[in-house]
């Protein structure tokens, strides 16, 4: 009986030595360099991914990060120096950072000979910092990017944020401003009275024509409102004709402070109304 025990003991250790081994513990492909990574023990909290390459000549970069606490997509096409928020519900969002990247970490795609190739770097990082790596086109991911830009809507030209009502206006002729039009940043614009709105007046500077500027978002953080602005760019075709676009928001009551951001990474920067009314 005793041995039979032992014999029954023997065989069980053996067998979850077996089940040990067959547990998806890495992806393994002989054709590719793998690097071990532990995913499903880490959440990921944002995602970079630089895509070049296909029949259109590409260069595009995704940022699915969270701006402000808010989810947040941002498409940037180097090209056509244009770009691109999305905020992005907390299930979208779970979506994309819950891409199974385990099948992915490490490995780099061989499209050498493949025609029209589209090549793309993704780079993954856990809310405890560590970072992952993968060189590889991921359809899922794609579809779901590609499906949030193109429902995207931007901003409304009237509504609410937290204790502030707004109107936007997307596209404003420079008049007695005209000067100041032609610098790039913001500038503000009030009635001489403690209950009139702010106007915040946001200026691209001067461009070639087929450019543009309009906002994107409008949050607020304590007590700042804060204002994203997009800037597209015409590409090299374009005409050498210029123009000064600008938008505005009209905001009340007035904040304590105003930031505007660039979707493009580059700040507004405030410009003073002193330099130009005499």
């Amino acid at each position: 009986m005793k041995r039979m025990i032992t014999m029954l003991t023997v065989i069980t250790v053996l067998l979850m030595g077996c089940g040990q081994v067959g547990e998806k513990s890495e992806t393994i492909n002989p054709e590719t360099e793998v690097q071990t990574s532990d995913f499903s023990s880490r959440n990921v909290s944002e995602i970079y991914i630089h895509e070049t390459g296909g029949e259109d000549g590409r260069d595009l970069n995704w940022s699915i990060s969270k701006m402000d606490g808010r989810n947040t997509v941002v498409f940037t096409d180097n090209n056509m120096k244009k770009s691109l928020t999305c905020l992005v519900s907390d299930k979208d969002f779970q979506i994309l950072t819950g891409t199974d990247f385990s099948d992915y970490v490490g490995i780099k795609a061989d499209m050498e000979n493949i025609v029209d190739a589209v090549y793309s770097t993704i780079e993954i990082i856990y809310d405890d910092g560590k970072q992952d790596k993968a060189e590889i086109y991921i359809p899922a991911l794609w579809d779901k990017l590609y499906e949030i830009i193109n429902t995207y809507e931007p901003v409304s030209e009237t509504g609410r944020i937290g204790e502030y009502a707004y109107r936007i206006e997307q596209d404003v002729f420079a008049k007695d401003e005209f000067e100041i039009s032609r610098e790039r940043g913001y500038y503000f614009d009030e009635e001489n009275s403690p209950d009139s709105p702010l106007f915040v007046y946001i200026c691209s500077g001067e461009q070639t024509i087929g450019a543009d500027i309009y906002i994107s978002d409008l949050s607020v953080a304590g007590d700042t409102l804060i204002i994203t602005a997009t800037e597209t760019f015409p590409d090299d075709s374009a005409c050498d004709a210029v123009t000064w676009s600008q938008c505005m928001v009209e905001i009340s009551p007035k904040p304590e402070n105003v930031e505007v951001k660039s979707t493009n990474g580059v700040d507004f920067p405030h410009i003073a109304m002193s330099l130009y009314h005499k």
